[in-house]
């Protein structure tokens, strides 16, 4: 997402009246979140120099749907408030097997060894 168009979606689901509870980044990388956070930081100061509502003490998290962002958990716990774990996501591209392929979604398998695994770091 370019910049000026992540500054708009932030801004946007800051300020609304019934402002979420939190920010998850998806697909989370380093960068991705440092920049997420840069967004949020901006977008807050706006809206306070604006006066407007918003959630000031709202978490920041992430969502671990891809291999990448498991493998790099400890790069992302301290910057972020939260973690969930997208467990579809994360099998399907660690197993390589599409879910909705009837020829290979038996590999996706939730009690696979190598899923448990990811699962027990990012844990």
């Amino acid at each position: 997402m370019a910049s000026a168009e992540a500054n708009a979606a932030c801004e946007e689901i800051l300020s609304r009246p019934e402002w979420p509870k939190y920010v998850r980044a998806a697909h989370a990388s380093e960068d991705g979140v440092l920049r997420l956070k840069r967004v949020v930081k901006r977008t807050r100061a706006a809206l306070r120099r604006e006066g407007l509502p918003f959630g000031e003490d709202m978490p920041l998290g992430v969502m671990v749907e891809v291999p990448a962002a498991a493998v790099c958990i400890d790069l992302l716990l301290p910057e972020v408030d939260f973690v969930s774990i997208g467990s579809n996501d994360l099998i399907q591209y660690l197993m390589a097997a599409d879910r909705d392929n009837p020829k290979v979604a038996h590999l996706c398998e939730p009690f696979n060894p190598a899923v448990m695994r990811v699962l027990a770091h990012v844990v």
